[in-house]
């Protein structure tokens, strides 16, 4: 039986070294198989140069980030704390309710 651990590290010192080392034959594989490995390589550029900062999240959804952390400054109150419970749906659907199944 085959351990996938041992056979992707094989006789490296880490699965980077391993991959570097293959880099090239995987990278001939792609072409083969890959319709798009050009735009493939530009993302996985772009991505590698990507800093992991709020700036960089900042364009995904600016007001709603804004909101949030008002909210977070504001230590803002939940406003309608009755919409907070679990309501039992079962007995407006005319089945067993499955809480009662539970005790």
């Amino acid at each position: 039986m085959e351990n996938e651990t041992t056979d992707l590290l094989g006789n490296y010192l880490s699965y980077q070294e391993h991959y570097f080392c293959v880099k090239d034959i995987i990278e001939k594989q792609m072409e083969f198989y890959a319709m798009c490995s050009e735009d493939l390589n530009e993302i996985q550029n772009q991505l590698s140069n990507v800093e992991d900062s709020d700036e960089n999240y900042d364009l995904i959804a600016p007001e709603t980030q804004n909101i949030e952390r008002q909210d977070k400054d504001e230590r803002a109150q939940d406003l309608h704390p009755e919409f907070n419970y679990i309501y039992d749906l079962s007995g407006d659907l005319g089945i067993p309710s499955a809480a009662s199944n539970t005790a």
